[in-house]
């Protein structure tokens, strides 16, 4: 079975502008270290994947990473989450569990495609929708994702493993700077569910 078959949910662009039928996507990735380096480039890949089935027909995506680590991040920019697992993941059942707690944490499959791979969950978490409700029920379900998959979860933003007895915390950016860097390109934050 291939992962990306499954109903995983919805997908948020940074910006999208339907005019241009352009989106745009930030990644605040710490590349500093090898892990980090390869962690991105997996999630940046499959997200990509996951978009393509979200996306309106010839929509051209456009990519923009940085490694600020939260450091003058765009406010819309996504919080970014890799859970790795320490055995193959059973994906139709993993993707049940999920369907349930989706209350603005989006999810996607990161299939190990090297012998020295791990498969692992991406997590995203768009801004718009990181309030207190949606923070806690992340918790939650990160010290579930542990217990009974037992994965370890990584912050894409500082390449380290989260700390789930802390709270869980998303710190807004600066917006001037996400615009800055889309030039002429004007949008605002979409999110696409499943083409039919």
């Amino acid at each position: 079975m291939d992962a990306f078959d499954l109903d995983w949910g919805p997908a948020t662009v940074e910006f999208y502008a339907a005019r241009d039928n352009t989106a745009a996507l930030f990644f605040d990735h710490n590349l500093r270290i090898p892990a980090g380096r390869a962690r991105s480039t997996r999630f940046i890949g499959n997200r990509g994947r996951w978009l393509a089935k979200h996306l309106p027909p010839d929509c051209q995506p456009y990519v923009f990473l940085s490694d600020l680590q939260g450091d003058h991040s765009p406010q819309e920019i996504s919080a970014n989450l890799i859970a790795e697992a320490s055995k193959p993941i059973e994906w139709l059942s993993l993707c049940d569990t999920l369907s349930r707690v989706r209350h603005g944490a989006e999810f996607f499959p990161i299939p190990s495609e090297e012998p020295w791979e791990v498969d692992a969950l991406a997590i995203s978490i768009p801004a718009k929708y990181a309030d207190a409700a949606c923070l806690l029920e992340l918790r939650h379900l990160l010290i579930r994702l542990r217990d009974e998959y037992g994965m370890r979860v990584y912050d894409m933003r500082t390449a380290q493993e989260v700390d789930l007895r802390s709270v869980v915390r998303i710190d807004a950016g600066y917006l001037t700077f996400a615009r800055n860097i889309m030039g002429s390109i004007k949008g605002e934050p979409m999110t696409f569910n499943v083409k039919a």
